[in-house]
């Protein structure tokens, strides 16, 4: 019994909240209908005024929405666009790293620790002058210019290999090899460059003094590396 007399009170309170709200909208219907029956003319007149805002509106929205479109097509096209760029940078990554070594550009930095003192005395002791007033400058030891490189081996002349050595040497093995050589080179002749004076520790004037040993009469002017100078090369190993 006590469930059935809260069941309906219940029911009493719903139907008092439909009874309120039933009310409210009878009430603005009797409003819009007095409003409608009071001035027909003005009212026609708002309601047209309001259509064609409406209008306005709407074709306000379908323009917004060609916008939105048109924004949504172009960042389609961008994230198409990055795709294909990531996917070219990764191709030109992957052909670098596969360039055979004789067809990189060599780019062999010379440094030198000459002071300015030395290389003002130097710049001075290679400049002649002939008797017409012209400068003959005289290339020094540790310009890149005066250092030999032996050159790397082509395509061409790979292919003149005979077929049966073929299978013992590689291209890019070669080459490397090739640049292994240079290096050396170009590492023992800038350190040369350098001359006594300028050897800063005991360990390098113990070093040029050794790479000097091992020149005479027979190897002036050439340049040349021992299997000492190939020790940090990575295929000329000794």
């Amino acid at each position: 019994n006590t469930c059935l007399i809260h069941f309906i009170k219940r029911l009493f309170i719903k139907m008092d909240e439909v009874k309120a709200e039933l009310a409210g909208r009878l009430e603005r219907l009797i409003l819009c209908k007095e409003m409608l029956e009071d001035n027909k003319q003005e009212t026609q007149m708002v309601l047209g005024e309001l259509s064609g805002e409406l209008a306005q509106i709407r074709m306000s929205m379908a323009k917004q929405r060609n916008i939105a479109h048109l924004i949504q097509t172009q960042i389609q096209a961008a994230a198409r666009m990055t795709e294909l760029l990531n996917t070219y940078e990764k191709r030109m990554k992957d052909c670098k790293a596969n360039i055979p070594v004789g067809a990189r550009k060599q780019n062999i930095p010379i440094s030198t620790n000459e002071t300015s003192n030395k290389g003002k005395e130097n710049k001075k002791q290679n400049e002649t002058t002939n008797k017409n007033g012209s400068k003959d400058v005289t290339p020094q030891p540790g310009n890149k210019s005066s250092i030999d490189q032996v050159e790397f081996i082509s395509i061409p002349e790979f292919d003149s290999v005979p077929k049966y050595m073929k299978g013992r040497v590689q291209f890019a093995t070669m080459n490397s090899a090739v640049e292994d050589i240079n290096t050396a080179l170009d590492e023992k002749y800038t350190f040369l460059a350098r001359t006594f004076a300028n050897m800063s520790t005991i360990t390098e004037k113990k070093r040029f003094k050794n790479l000097k040993s091992q020149e005479n009469k027979s190897t002036a002017g050439v340049q040349f590396i021992t299997a000492d100078d190939l020790k940090g090369a990575q295929v000329l190993k000794f």
